[in-house]
């Protein structure tokens, strides 16, 4: 099983995400699109709620069901609308380019939704430089889009969350 770890900044986009069952990623220079490039269906991706500062909460999880659908022109063979999220309707401005379809019905639960930045820590995931990451800001980076791999980091994470299916 792989986890992906990301954040969503803006009201309203997790519901976009649920009620519609997708998923979708920028067109940046943070590298996320080689990223995404490796999600697979069944890979199942957890979306932080990085509007609460003080504690850790989760929006929930959903299961790629797909293949990556590159939103770049209004032609493209995509089942969603140009502008679908709350950002992109405010700024008038297609950000998220690439698009997954996801599963929600078929996600695992998430019992613990909330809790201190620091319990994350119990969980030994590796950094790039081979460090391990601990502490809100280290976190922090780590939910904006990777892929949760090793079985100890996946397990531990699992643990952490309570997911149930």
């Amino acid at each position: 099983m792989r986890l992906f770890l990301y954040n969503y900044d803006v009201k309203g986009n997790w519901e976009i995400t649920r009620d519609r069952e997708v998923f979708g990623v920028p067109h940046d220079n943070t590298g996320i699109l080689t990223k995404a490039e490796k999600l697979c269906p069944g890979d199942i991706v957890l979306i932080h709620d990085s509007t609460f500062k003080t504690d850790f909460r989760l929006h929930g999880a959903c299961v790629i069901d797909g293949p990556m659908i590159v939103q770049s022109v209004p032609e493209d063979n995509s089942p969603w609308e140009n502008l679908l999220w709350c950002d992109e309707i405010s700024r008038n401005l297609r950000i998220y380019h690439f698009r997954f379809r996801v599963d929600i019905t078929g996600a695992p639960r998430i019992e613990h939704k909330r809790f201190p930045w620091e319990l994350l820590d119990r969980v030994p995931a590796i950094g790039t430089k081979g460090q391990r990451i601990r502490g809100k800001n280290a976190w922090s980076k780590k939910w904006r889009g990777n892929l949760l791999v090793a079985e100890p980091e996946v397990a531990a994470m699992c643990e952490l969350l309570g997911l149930k299916w």
